[in-house]
This record gives C-alpha cells, structure tokens and sequence, in this order.
C-alpha cells in the first residue's frame, strides 16, 4: 500500500517537474491550422473590397505626390510679436542689408535740385546716437551725392526710367538702428531739412517771407528699397521693391517730424521633401512700415543742443517694435507617407467591419458542408442495385459496387 501511494506521489512529482521543464523550451513549434491549404479563409466580398481599397490608395497617392511636387500644401504661418523699444539694447547694423534710400524735392511734382536752394534750405542726412549716461544725442552728418549707380536696387533700368539716378543718395549706408527717439539708448538716421540761417549761411538768406513763398510750395519725396518675403516663390523668395509712399509737404513756420519703422523679421523655410525633422533655412529681412507723424510743433524739440537751425521737415527712420516671423515648410515625403498610412488604416477598419459581418459566417457554412456528409434521395432503379447518393464525397464503395456522385463546391 505504502510502496503505490510513493509511486504515485513519484508520477505525480515527475508530470509536474516535466511539465515545468516544458514549459522552458525556446524552441517550440508554431502549430497552424490550414483550410483548403490556406492559414486564411478568403472571401470574394474581400477581395472586392481589397481590389477597391487598393485602387484608391493608387489614385490618392498619386495624388498627393502631385501635390508635394507643386507645392499646393506647403505648410504657412506669419506670427507677430511686439518688444519695448523704451529698454531696446539690440544694435542692427543694415550696411550689408538689400535697405537703400534716396530723396529729392519736387514742384508740381516734377522733380528739381534739392540741394540748389541753400538760400532758403539745406538738406542733412542725420544719425544720431545716444546711450543711457548721455543727456543729448550724438550727431554724425553723412555726406551725399547723386545716386548715379550707387543705388542699390536689382533693376537699375527701373532707376533710370523713375529718374532715382539723378536724386541724392547717401554716401555711406553704415546706418545703425535701435529703439525711438524717446528710449533710454538708440540709434536712428534720417534726412533733416533746415531752414536757411543768416548767421551760419555761406551764401546768404532769403527774406522769411520769400522763404515761406517758395517751401510752400515744395514736396520732399524720398524712396526707399525694402524687402518682402514672397511664399509662393520657392528659388528666391526674398524679394526687394522700390516703396515710393513717402511724401512730405512743408509748412511755412512748423516743423513736421515723421517717424518711418524699419520692421526686422526673421524668416524660416524648410523647403526640403526629405526632410525628416523641423528646421531649416533661417534669414532675415528688414520691411519698411507706414510713415507717421509724431512730432507738429513751432519749435524744433528735436535739434542738437547748442544747434541754431531751425528744422522745417524731419523723417526719421527708426526700428520698429513689431517683428514677424514668417515660417514655411513644404509637404514632405514622410508627410505623404503618413497621410496615406491614415487613410489605409480607416479603410482597413472600415473594410474590416463589413468583411466580418460575412466572413465568419460563410467560413462555418463552407466547413461544415465539408465535414458533414447528407444522404440524397435515389431512385428506384439505383435503390435495387445497392446505392446510395451520398453528398461530398467523391467515390464511395457499397455493398461492393461504385457509385460515382457529384462533388460539391468550395466558396
């Protein structure tokens, strides 16, 4: 009795410790049902479903390549951001920027010699600096010339034909710009016309009354090449222009003082169609903005200390506080393979939910007129000689003779 209950705590001990040591192999063998030779049972209404899927994957994808090849789903965006120039300690130096201007005078609007009229004005180009510790602004006068070919603009037969080439450009471009009059520290430039003085004129003075008679009549027109980025141009689409806006009259007696912004904006472009992460090319621009008036008085708040001239007309370009930043990214191959990826995936659900309605059905129905076999009715003649008709099989012996049947169909 002893020695059966240890042989079969012995068995049962050995089942489990093999059962354990099963359990470890690595290298089991992957068993696979097969119907009809197939791991899968495939239906006609899947395979209409599939052939369709597939030809408007094709057809989208096509599509879309077309589309990344013109450039009609480049991603787009400006954003504009606002900084407080009172406390601005960014210098930007547009020596070596496309930024150029030129200025003239104008009767009737016909342009005349702006610098042939000492006797009543005399035109200055100004930059004027000051840092925190300085009460007053630094002024430097930068010499000027006709523009001749020194205006720096693509189309010099433009130039020529709008007559740029006969106004006074200039001579140095090193032209420094950071916050506003009013900041604590800036750097601004700018074109200051001054009235006629007696005691400094060299050639003498009008009366005031001649003087009052002839700027009346005067317009100063100054022009200005600024940038603008082009997102439709996909080789050089930074793009200058000649913005002609600025025109000012004079009034005999005040002094008008015009603020022109030169906005600074970056611009990002990633115009890669294998680019695999973000990023790109990074530039800069500088825009001209919208002339205003800031300044309508009788006295010049704006001269230098210890200066005599009185300014009739004063346009300052100074920095602007908005900025843009202007991003661009064009549809990439990954950007293509995700958005086909996304519509395969719906279709594939989609597809999945009607083929399951059928599939499972039709895959019983199909196995079981397989396996199970249903005798038919026979006739009399067929009964006497010992037959029977049996369904799904091919031939079958009775009562030693053949009786050859119809085979059935698979789905």
């Amino acid at each position: 009795m002893v020695k059966k209950i240890l042989k079969t705590v012995g068995n049962t001990t050995l089942k489990f410790c093999i059962g354990r040591i099963r359990g470890l192999d690595m290298y089991p063998k992957t068993i696979n049902f097969t119907y009809k030779g197939n791991e899968e049972f495939k239906t006609v209404i899947g395979g209409i479903i599939s052939l369709g899927i597939h030809i408007i994957i094709i057809m989208y994808t096509l599509s879309l390549f077309n589309i990344m090849m013109a450039n009609k789903n480049s991603s787009k965006s400006i954003n504009t951001s606002v900084k407080n120039l009172r406390e601005d300690t960014e210098i930007v130096n547009l020596e070596n920027t496309t930024f150029q201007f030129a200025f003239t005078a104008l009767i009737d609007d016909s342009p005349i010699d702006i610098a042939a009229f000492p006797q009543y004005f005399t035109p200055e180009v100004n930059m004027y600096s000051k840092t925190k510790s300085q009460t007053f602004p630094q002024q430097t006068t930068v010499p000027f010339s006709k523009c001749g070919d020194n205006f720096k603009y693509y189309n010099q037969s433009a130039v020529k034909d709008l007559g740029i080439d006969q106004y006074y450009c200039p001579n140095s471009r090193d032209f420094k710009i950071q916050g506003n009059s009013l900041s604590n520290a800036f750097n601004l430039f700018g074109l200051d016309l001054l009235k006629c003085n007696s005691t400094t004129s060299t050639v003498g003075c009008e009366s005031d009354a001649n003087i009052n008679d002839f700027i009346k009549e005067i317009e100063i027109g100054i022009f200005v090449v600024s940038s603008y980025f082009d997102f439709e141009d996909y080789d050089s689409p930074i793009k200058t222009y000649l913005d002609d806006r600025f025109f000012y009259r004079l009034l005999p007696g005040y002094t008008k003082e015009y603020y022109v912004r030169i906005q600074k904006n970056s611009i990002e472009t990633q115009d890669n169609y294998f680019a695999y992460k973000p990023g790109g090319d990074e530039s800069e621009i500088y825009e001209i903005q919208e002339s205003s008036l800031f300044n309508f008085t009788i006295e010049n708040n704006l001269s230098v200390e210890g200066a005599t001239s009185k300014t009739l007309l004063s346009v300052q370009f100074v920095k602007d506080p908005f900025a843009r930043s202007y991003d661009r990214g064009v549809y990439t191959i990954l950007a293509v393979i995700g958005d086909i990826g996304g519509l395969l995936g719906v279709f594939m659900v989609a597809g999945g939910l009607v083929v399951n309605l059928f599939s499972e059905k039709l895959f019983f129905y199909s196995f079981l007129k397989k396996v199970i076999q249903v005798e038919e009715p026979i006739d009399k003649q067929e009964r006497e000689r010992g037959c029977i008709r049996v369904r799904d099989v091919g031939r079958v012996r009775i009562s030693g003779r053949y009786c050859l049947v119809k085979l059935s169909r698979w789905l």
